[in-house]
């Protein structure tokens, strides 16, 4: 993906044609808006021309809408909320324009046709902001605009007893069916309050399952939506069980309802334009900067300072088997959670990085325009140096599995012993002294004298059996944990060791055998001066085991230092004795 050369941080961009029609859109459909509004003395045909505060609040919420909408696609020109919005503020200003007495009457006729394709612009900027298929919006848009010329060529105005919204010829009218118009009107309304309903819930659905970042980000325009969709289902509502007229108190009402909500949610959009352009602007300054110095580019962190998401994270693929790793050299899960994205940073044909985030707060083309050949050049550098920890870490955990797989191997060592040797020792102990009775009551003297000395024998393996199956791997270890296996090795060392704070907690099996073998080895070389003495003391520090022994002066055994560090260990000797640090899950 070729990147677009980076915007310094405080310009504007250059509008394109689509910001020019639109600000075009939205002069023109102001001039309109103010040309089509009769005077009071013509017939009343729309809220503008009842009343002066009618007259502003329309012209507020429709000005509002086009400003809005200008902007956005001026300043946002790959979304179309800019375009939805003008085209929002035009239908809004549209049933002006088709009361409009003694206007043109291709104004007029279109006005008619396009004002009930109002709702299907909420759902339209729905679709926008939720990434989802556009195939709804077209569809409703599509239903609601056949139902609009089906009505507009059988529906003639001057059968209106209230003369409402026009009380002129209608241009579009070929046959007057007022049976059909109004079974045509009655359907226009289910369908304008099914689609502005059908939008409400959509965007409180959205509101709700958004995560808190992007709540942040499109919160206030998802808040408006909802607000104008109830306004527009009430207005539905209203006209599909009554009458509309200027001067009805509960359509005033509601008009004054649609034209704030409307007018709320251009603001909100205005607003969100404007955090996307902050957002923008601080994406093409790292990018310049990155441009100018060519220095390391700390990708993750940034981001998450300029969009606010916490979570956003880069990976970046290692090896030959889709394996993904995180800075720290770390695998990582290759697929994004759940409302997340995760999008390829490419430099040529290879993929440098996988940038994990937020669709709704960081677009895949806002990241894109951004990130120019300097800024791919430090993703691969960092692609690397990730790569090289990733290898690192392999070994390790290469070194740890062979701890394991050791210490698994001696575990069932002493337990073959325990469970076979020294039970067949016994067995001929017991056997042993069976014969000594028989011989000592058959008064074979010389029998006895031999079998004693042979259960002295067996006895003595038996010692030394026990003693090479607790060497090997203690038994105590793996049944009680670290604390009981720690007592148990007080009792029975050559020198005093004391166990001034030991924890109850249990730890990996591996973790715990190389602490115990720790202090056994420095109970093993102090036992050389007889006035030795340890004191032992051990606990958790966050997620690491620390175990330190006072009075321990001889260097360990190198097989011993060689565990700890398999483990990721650090083996450590203080002015007191020695410190071994041993990594241990939460």
């Amino acid at each position: 993906m070729a990147a677009a050369a980076p915007v310094a941080g405080g310009s504007r961009p250059l509008p394109d044609v689509a910001g020019v029609l639109a600000l075009a859109v939205a002069l023109g459909a102001g001039v309109l808006a103010s040309t089509g509004l009769p005077s009071s003395e013509s017939l009343v045909t729309s809220y503008a021309m009842a009343s002066a505060t009618g007259r502003t609040l329309g012209l507020l919420a429709g000005g509002c809408l086009l400003t809005a909408g200008a902007l956005a696609v001026w300043f946002g020109r790959s979304s179309p909320v800019g375009v939805l919005l003008v085209a929002s503020g035009v239908l809004w200003f549209a049933p002006d324009w088709a009361g409009w007495e003694g206007g043109p009457g291709v104004v007029r006729g279109l006005a008619t046709l396009v004002t009930p394709l109002l709702p299907v612009a909420l759902l339209g900027l729905l679709a926008t902001l939720s990434g989802a298929r556009r195939r709804g919006p077209v569809a409703a848009a599509a239903v609601v605009g056949a139902l609009s010329v089906g009505f507009a060529v059988v529906d003639d105005p001057f059968l209106d007893p209230v003369c409402w919204p026009t009380c002129s010829d209608n241009t579009l009218l070929i046959s007057s069916q007022p049976a059909l118009a109004d079974l045509l009107g009655v359907a226009l309304s289910l369908a304008s309050i099914g689609v502005a309903g059908l939008a409400g819930f959509g965007a409180g659905r959205g509101l709700l399952a958004a995560s808190s970042v992007a709540r942040r980000w499109n919160g206030a325009l998802l808040g408006a939506l909802v607000a104008v969709a109830a306004v527009e289902v009430a207005y539905g509502l209203a006209a599909l069980l009554g009458t509309e007229t200027a001067d009805d108190p509960l359509f005033v009402r509601i008009h004054v309802a649609r034209a704030v909500a409307w007018s709320l949610l251009a603001l909100a959009a205005a607003w969100t334009t404007h955090r996307h352009l902050a957002r923008r602007r601080s994406l093409a300054g790292l990018a310049a900067e990155l441009e100018t110095t060519g220095g390391p580019l700390p990708l993750a962190s940034t981001l998450r300072s300029v969009t606010g998401d916490l979570d956003l994270d880069v990976r970046y693929p290692v090896g030959h088997d889709e394996r993904q790793v995180g800075a720290d050299g770390r695998t990582a899960p290759t697929q994004p959670g759940p409302g997340r994205t995760a999008t390829p940073l490419r430099r040529g044909e290879r993929t440098v990085a996988v940038l994990v985030h937020d669709p709704v707060v960081l677009p895949v083309d806002a990241l894109d325009a951004v990130l120019g050949p300097a800024a791919r050049l430090a993703l691969d550098n960092e692609r690397l140096s990730a790569e090289r920890l990733a290898r690192a870490y392999d070994v390790q955990e290469s070194q740890r599995r062979i701890v394991r797989t050791g210490d698994e191997a001696r575990r069932r060592l002493e337990r073959d012993l325990h469970d076979g040797a020294q039970q067949s020792l016994l067995a001929l102990s017991y056997l042993l002294r069976l014969t000594r009775t028989t011989a000592e009551r058959a008064g074979e003297w010389r029998a006895v004298a031999e079998l004693d000395r042979g259960l002295s024998l067996a006895q003595g393996a038996l010692d030394d059996l026990r003693r090479l199956a607790h060497g090997i791997h203690p038994a105590v270890l793996s049944q009680s944990g670290l604390a009981v296996a720690l007592r148990a090795l007080a009792e029975e060392t050559l020198v005093p060791l004391e166990l001034e704070k030991v924890p109850d907690e249990r730890f990996d099996a591996s973790i715990e055998l190389a602490a115990w073998v720790v202090v056994r080895d420095a109970a093993d070389r102090a036992g050389r001066d007889p006035s030795a003495a340890l004191v032992v003391r051990a606990g958790r520090d966050g997620d690491r085991l620390v175990v330190e022994v006072d009075g321990a002066g001889d260097r360990l055994p190198t097989v011993t230092a060689d565990r700890v560090g398999a483990l990721g260990g650090h083996l450590l000797e203080t002015a007191t004795g020695l410190r071994v640090e041993l990594p241990c899950a939460s």
